[in-house]
Formats: C-alpha cells, structure tokens, sequence
C-alpha cells in the first residue's frame, strides 16, 4: 500500500485524502521520532510524497525541511502550511539548500480548509495510480 506521511500537527485536514484513495494509507504526526521512524522505513511503508506544515507544537516546519534534505532528498514533499511566511522558508530551504526542482518541491496555496486537498491530491494522483 502506498503511503503519505503528513508532517502536521492536525489530522483533520487529510481526512479528504482517506474518502478520496482507499488505497492509500495517510499517516499524520508532527513527532520527530515517529517521523524518523516512517521515513526510515520509508520502502516498507512506500512512502510517495510528504505534506509538511509549519506551525506545529515544540518544532517547525523549516526543522523538518532542514531534515528532509538532508536525508531523504528524492521524496516529493507539499508544502501545506497556510503561514505563507512559514511556507516560503521551507520552500527556500528545500528548492535554495538542497537543490530540488519544483517537481519536488510544491507549494499549496492559502487555500480555503476545503481548496488545498484537492490541490495536493492532484499533486500526489500520478504517484497514487
């Protein structure tokens, strides 16, 4: 099953994604050890694609930028956060510091509650089918 790992302090926001694809499994926490635990199992999960939100309890979404890049480069990541300052530092961070192209790398506009899964799932169909 493939799977993607939402780094987000709100699982409510993805719940589109479970009614949308049966098939893929949406695993949402904003925990560096259960993040760390995900990714490195990242081929036993299949993990296709990471939506990173910014403003979280304890740690940020650039925190978690800073550790994708570094060890998990190929990974496509959407960036979630409707804190366009937030968004735009992880977006720096992953495009400017690790070289990612914008085929990696996607924004989500502020969008209504309502608007941006729809765009991120969009983003994800070609990995999902």
């Amino acid at each position: 099953m493939k799977t993607i790992l939402c780094i987000d302090d709100d699982p409510i926001r993805y719940t589109r994604f479970n009614k949308t694809y049966l098939d893929v499994q949406v695993i949402v926490t904003c925990r560096l050890e259960e993040v760390r635990f995900y990714l490195e199992g990242c081929r036993t999960y299949n993990i296709i694609g990471i939506c990173l939100d910014h403003d979280m309890p304890y740690v940020t979404g650039d925190y978690f930028a800073r550790y994708l890049l570094n060890d998990y480069p190929d990974i496509p990541v959407v960036i979630t956060s409707n804190n366009l300052p937030g968004a735009e530092t992880i977006e720096s961070i992953l495009l400017c510091q690790a070289g990612r192209t914008r085929e990696t790398v996607v924004r989500s506009p502020a969008n209504t509650r309502e608007e941006w899964p729809i765009k991120v799932i969009n983003y994800f169909q070609d990995r999902i089918t």
